[in-house]
């Protein structure tokens, strides 16, 4: 099965809430790769708490200078639903929090974490990065390059923004899965691009050009997730079959 883009769940921020949740994307299924990615403005008094059920993938806490970032991810169970991310922290007025979760088809299905790449921060600029490259140590993964900043791209009142290009090179074809602002506290934004890579490519560092001329600092990090044929093991159609009466059809 090859890899897909299921959908965006709606988006959810606050001003020094206890706690922030995260819409399940629609026309999700069994067996779905879901992932959230999480942020706060301010590290060091709210921090995205791994909710019940889910795993961490990376986390980077660049306190109140960068600002804190946490990706979670989990398989579908086939009983999902909006999952609240809680900020824990004493809290102040200002701290802007945001979360969203993503979902993708054609992951492993049991332990899909593969390569976790460097955290990346960066003083105040108006593009977004760089993002330490990560090393490809498994064929055909799923690459996401994800960052947040102490800043919107542009201030709207709908969250999506337009103003961050789709990342380019490495010979992939990059896509972006959201970029989006939010004004609640003192302004935060997150862009997450993704790639279907083929074998084990190359990646270099990558900086997100950002339209817009506010300035911010920032912080991230790519991540990568295993595809379903890395499960095969020895009997190679035997296990696909079985992988595939699982997600309820045969290719």
């Amino acid at each position: 099965m090859a890899w897909s883009f299921v959908n965006l769940g709606a988006l959810g921020n606050a001003n020094n809430a206890a706690s922030v949740t995260a819409g399940l994307p629609a026309s999700t299924i069994s067996n779905d790769l879901l992932v959230i990615l999480a942020y706060s403005r301010d590290g060091s008094v709210r921090t995205p708490d791994l909710p019940a059920g889910w795993s961490e993938g990376a986390r980077f806490d660049g306190g109140s200078t960068n600002g804190e970032i946490a990706l979670f991810y989990k398989v579908h169970d086939g009983s999902e639903a909006n999952t609240a991310v809680a900020f824990s922290g004493a809290g102040s007025s200002g701290v802007t929090e945001m979360v969203r979760m993503m979902a993708f088809r054609g992951n492993a299905i049991s332990s899909p974490l593969g390569d976790v790449g460097a955290d990346s921060s960066w003083s105040a600029a108006q593009n977004i990065g760089p993002i330490t490259a990560v090393t490809l140590t498994t064929a055909g993964q799923l690459l996401l390059v994800c960052a947040a900043r102490q800043n919107d791209m542009n201030a709207n009142t709908a969250g999506n923004s337009a103003n961050v290009d789709v990342l380019s090179g490495d010979s992939q074809s990059w896509v972006e899965a959201m970029e989006w602002g939010a004004t609640l506290g003192t302004d935060g934004g997150m862009v997450v691009d993704y790639a279907f890579t083929s074998g084990t490519p190359s990646i270099t560092d990558k900086t997100f050009t950002n339209n817009n001329t506010t300035t911010a600092a920032g912080c991230g990090f790519m991540v990568a997730f295993k595809p379903l044929i890395t499960q095969l093991g020895s009997g190679p159609k035997i296990m696909i079959a079985k992988q595939a009466v699982k997600r309820g059809s045969l290719f």
